[in-house]
């Protein structure tokens, strides 16, 4: 018996001591998530995981453990799980009359964002991350500046217009979008609210867009019109009356050639490129074939459209006019993409910008508008911008595509100014490997050149 007595008060004994001690050494709340994170932070989310869960079961409902929660499902992938936390703490944030955290409204941002790519984005989905984004910009408004958080905003916008094109068929994925259904949780933010705060980021958009116009070049009312810009070009063509030149791709330091031009005053031209050979003879226009010399297609044209010398920087306008309504601006002080061109000549620079007069006409690829940064004192084309309607949900109307700049102007011995150095680049995927850095070699002008140049083999 009294073998017995001792027995049970040393198990006493023992259970009191490993109760004190776990009394004792009990965590927090905070230092489970701080446990947490530290885990994350190594990359161990699973461990993560039984952490914060071993919190919660001390701590339930406490909002730091809840939102290391939602961190380690959102590091794992599950974004469903995660959004689901975030959501919960917005409601109980909410619930208190506070504001959520510019914190929690970018977690939520990047979650929703991560489920429409690995699945595909709704309009209820886009019009969340919208939201959560712009209240982010309200919390923390500088970064408004950044060009990537303006882009991410513009391609989610975009993603909103497909989605909300009404057909079922259509779904708004993404490159690598699997277009598996997926469940939102309720986040008691109405379709009012959440539709006043996509026009409030339509308008900051736009603001956005002419702040960096204004930023790259100012443009102020012209005191010129189009028809004194084109006989301002007519004119410095005119002096021309012959020419040869090349235009060779030295990137990379190669000397591959672009183009080998012939001209001769008014209606004649010959185009060797490395896999044709065009010819323009009056309103005849043949394509050639370099191997066999021999005439592939042949079409008529107006020569009076045509710019000839667009090679060295001349363009037609009346040839753009044909499809494009033209308008002017002159140009204050000198754009940054010219800066290389401006420190080393002296420019007077007018804008004129092409609108396409139908979009179901006008070049191929369709090219809504282009751009032309002409020099009043030479006539020379500096710049000139190409924009192609942009892809379908990058909330991108037209993207400049491809740009042609002159870095350098040289005087010929007739004193005649000629691009003598430039580049030319394509910015869209299609013309990815558009890159050239180019230089002109001159090769005779105003020399006489003989109508057997010009003469095709039938």
């Amino acid at each position: 018996m009294r073998e017995n007595q001792r027995l049970q008060f040393v198990a006493l004994l023992i259970f009191s001591l490993l109760f004190f001690t776990s009394v004792l050494y009990a965590k927090t709340s905070e230092e489970y998530v701080e446990d947490t994170y530290k885990l994350i932070q190594n990359g161990q989310f699973d461990e993560a995981l039984a952490v914060v869960k071993q919190g919660m079961q001390e701590y339930p409902g406490d909002i730091g453990l809840t939102f290391a929660g939602a961190e380690v499902y959102h590091n794992k992938k599950d974004y469903e799980t995660a959004i689901a936390n975030y959501i919960n703490i917005l409601k109980a944030i909410s619930s208190t009359g506070k504001e959520a955290s510019a914190t929690l409204h970018y977690d939520l941002i990047d979650a929703y964002n991560e489920l429409g790519q690995k699945h595909y984005f709704t309009k209820e989905l886009c019009l969340r991350i919208i939201y959560h984004h712009e209240k982010y910009l309200e919390l923390v408004p500088e970064t408004a500046k950044r060009n990537e958080v303006m882009e991410f905003l513009r391609k989610t916008i975009g993603h909103l217009d497909v989605a909300s094109m009404g057909t079922g068929n259509v779904k708004m994925m993404e490159m690598g979008g699997d277009g598996a259904e997926f469940q939102l949780p309720e986040d008691n933010i109405s379709m009012a609210e959440k539709s006043k705060y996509k026009d409030k980021a339509i308008q900051r958009l736009k603001e956005y867009d002419m702040l960096q116009k204004e930023s790259a070049f100012r443009t102020v009312a012209s005191d010129k019109t189009i028809e004194d810009i084109i006989q301002l070009i007519n004119q410095r063509v005119s002096v021309i009356k012959s020419i040869h030149f090349k235009r060779m791709n030295s990137l990379g330091g190669e000397n591959a050639l672009l183009e080998e031009i012939t001209y001769k005053s008014p209606d004649r031209m010959k185009v060797i490129e490395p896999n044709a050979i065009s010819m323009i003879s009056g309103k005849e226009y043949y394509v050639i074939d370099p191997q066999s010399n021999k005439v592939t297609s042949q079409d008529y044209i107006d020569p009076a459209k045509v710019s000839f010398l667009k090679g060295i920087g001349f363009y037609n306008l009346q040839e753009a006019s044909e499809a494009y309504n033209l308008t002017v601006e002159k140009i204050a002080g000198c754009p940054d993409f010219l800066r290389e061109i401006c420190s080393s000549s002296s420019v007077n620079l007018y804008l004129i910008t092409g609108k396409l007069k139908d979009k179901d006409k006008g070049p191929y690829p369709p090219t809504p508008k282009v751009e032309y940064f002409i020099d009043s004192q030479t006539g020379l084309c500096l710049a000139k911008r190409e924009y192609w309607i942009g892809v379908l949900g990058s909330g991108k109307e037209e993207e400049l595509a491809r740009e042609t700049i002159v870095t350098k102007i040289e005087k010929s011995p007739e004193g005649i100014s000629i691009p003598s150095a430039g580049k030319t680049r394509g910015y869209v995927e299609e013309l990815a490997n558009l890159k050239e850095d180019w230089k002109i070699d001159v090769l005779s002008m105003n020399q006489e050149i003989s109508e057997q140049e010009f003469k095709v083999s039938r």
